[in-house]
């Protein structure tokens, strides 16, 4: 067992397993993860932004040292999330003049994970903030940092009206209070990409006036 943080002992990892020492150098284990404080997880520039603890298993084997060889599969989920002060929210609320949410405390945040030799997926993501955005889809790298993977971003209503034809026309599918439109992921690791944005901007350049509002609102950086 090993602890997050020694002053909460409810914080912890629990690894059991066992790994080959001479010609079979294969490594079988089980990880527990409980309460564990997701920012120290984080890249260092969204350790601030993200709050919250998480909780999983994760099933490992390979037949060697290298994650070339190894396997793995397992389920996450963050409890008592938060998202603080994150600028591409803030800067969509700006540009759009959408209802300030403040801090988004998510509902729901869970997904599965996988790791195919040196390939690695998120599967069934579930990501919600409720009364402001739901993302629900799956993520794939492959071993060559190439991205691949397929979104359902749903947002509520009240942040879709800056675009009068954002309901009919990308947020097409209704379910649950959020409209959804659907995300296709391409690019790499080090530079992912998505095509909702370029789609808003066809959309926005049919309306003269929304365009000139969201560039009076500074909204240069929001796609």
């Amino acid at each position: 067992m090993l602890g997050d943080d020694p002053q909460q002992p409810g914080e912890q990892v629990r690894i059991k397993g066992e790994a080959g020492l001479q010609q079979d150098r294969g490594i079988t284990a089980q990880a527990d993860f409980a309460n564990l404080q997701v920012a120290p997880w984080l890249p260092e520039k969204m350790r601030a932004h993200v709050l919250g603890h998480f909780n999983g298993h994760l099933d490992y084997k390979s037949t060697g040292t290298g994650l070339e060889t190894a396997q793995a599969q397992g389920d996450l989920a963050v409890v008592q999330g938060v998202l603080r002060n994150v600028k591409a929210i803030k800067t969509y609320v700006d540009a759009t003049r959408s209802p300030d949410p403040g801090d988004l405390a998510l509902t729901i945040c869970k997904v599965h994970v996988r790791l195919d030799q040196g390939a690695l997926s998120a599967e069934n993501l579930e990501v919600e903030a409720q009364g402001v955005f739901r993302l629900t889809g799956a993520i794939r790298m492959a071993k060559d940092k190439t991205l691949s993977g397929e979104l359902q971003l749903g947002l509520t209503s009240p942040y879709l009206r800056w675009l009068p034809t954002a309901e009919t026309d990308i947020f097409t599918h209704a379910a649950g209070g959020y409209h959804f439109a659907t995300v296709h992921i391409s690019g790499t690791a080090s530079q992912p990409r998505q095509d909702l944005s370029a789609r808003l901007l066809r959309e926005i350049g049919d309306h003269p006036i929304v365009a000139l509002k969201l560039f009076f609102n500074g909204s240069a950086d929001l796609f």
